[in-house]
């Protein structure tokens, strides 16, 4: 389901790209999205992954079906996170709720 933001974009490039199908201005609407993301590191999402001795390869569960892109940082937290996280409802979540 659309977001009325996303409809005034579609609605947008329907004008300027007359003779475009829906779906292909929603593909290209998605890729375009897509390199933003992955170039501007932009879309940052905080997990807690709690370390276990003797390991050396950890998952890394967002609890949405998406990539991870790349690490931005490691860090030890002054005080210790509530385990489990509570994950904020977002859908794609962005933040955890700390």
């Amino acid at each position: 389901m659309a977001t009325a933001t996303q409809n005034r974009i579609i609605d947008s490039a329907r004008i300027t790209c007359s003779g475009a199908t829906d779906g292909v201005i929603r593909m290209v609407l998605f890729d375009v999205m897509k390199e933003f993301f992955a170039r501007s590191n932009c879309w940052l999402f905080q997990a807690v992954i709690p370390i276990v001795s003797n390991a050396n390869d950890y998952i890394i569960n967002t609890g949405q079906p998406v990539v991870v892109n790349r690490l931005m940082k490691i860090e030890q937290p002054a005080t210790p996170p509530p385990m489990p996280p509570q994950y904020l409802p977002m859908d794609p979540p962005q933040f955890l709720a700390l």
